[in-house]
Formats: structure tokens, sequence, C-alpha cells
């Protein structure tokens, strides 16, 4: 459907048109993208309608409150205009590696807007943590040395 954001042959895009022969999509970029409707029947299609999701995730130290931290990036979340209330944004913790608790959070954007609205809120993101002395630790490998 003309408006809808799809993602087809390792392509995405908003339909602009839709024709006998071909598909236009357009990206954020300002490129226009022909698929042979060949290549679309038949195919894997992924229809994110009007709106593409963006994934991030962002490590804290141990000893760092996820809890501050899952507030803050809600907090980014819901102070920038481009991103959409339905559905809501996600925000938790989504695993635990060797030196960090990692948050990882999901939002949905219009897809014009989708490198834009990501840029804005990491950024969002890492200056809250910084100006709330949220830790983002650096990998950290402990060393044994034997001596002979």
């Amino acid at each position: 459907m003309v408006g809808n954001t799809i993602r087809c042959n390792d392509v995405c895009g908003v339909v602009e048109e839709i024709r006998l022969a071909y598909t236009l999509l357009s990206t954020e970029d300002g490129e226009i993208i022909t698929i042979p409707n060949k290549h679309i029947v038949g195919e894997v299609l992924v229809n994110s309608f009007e709106n593409k999701v963006v994934e991030a995730e962002i490590g804290i130290s141990y000893s760092a409150d996820p809890a501050q931290a899952v507030a803050l990036i809600q907090e980014q979340l819901s102070n920038n205009p481009n991103i959409v209330s339905e559905p809501a944004p996600q925000v938790g913790i989504a695993s635990f590696g060797d030196s960090s608790v990692n948050i990882a959070y999901r939002y949905w954007v219009p897809t014009r807007q989708l490198f834009e609205t990501q840029f804005q809120v990491n950024a969002a993101v890492y200056e809250a943590f910084n100006t709330n002395n949220v830790q983002i630790p650096f990998p950290q490998r402990e060393v044994t040395v034997l001596n002979q």
C-alpha cells in the first residue's frame, strides 16, 4: 500500500507508487528504489506500515542502578516528538555481559525520520547518563602473572 514501509530483497523504503511492472520506494536519504514486481511476488515481504522500529542497547556498570538507567532512557524517549506513542517504547534489562548490565530499548518512528531520530535519541541517552553519573564501563579483563 502506498505510504507503507516495506523491506524486500535487502532494500527498505516507503512505497511511493505501485505500477503493473514495478514498485517505487523512497528512502530517508532521498533515494528512489525501483523493484520489479516479479522480485516482490513470492518473496518474504516485511511491511512495517508507516513506522519502523529502532532497536538499541547500552551497557551500564554493575554498580549502577538499572532502574535509574531505564527511567532515564524512558524519559529521553518520551521527550522526542518523532517517536510515536503506539506502539509504546519498550525499555528493560536485555542481558548480563562480562563488564556490563545491558539495557535494551525499542521505539517506533516514521521511516523518513529513522536515522535522524536514532542519532538524537542516542545523544540524549548518552548525555542523560553522563549528567546523572550512570557509568558506561569499559571491557575489563583480569590478568594473573605467575613468577617462575
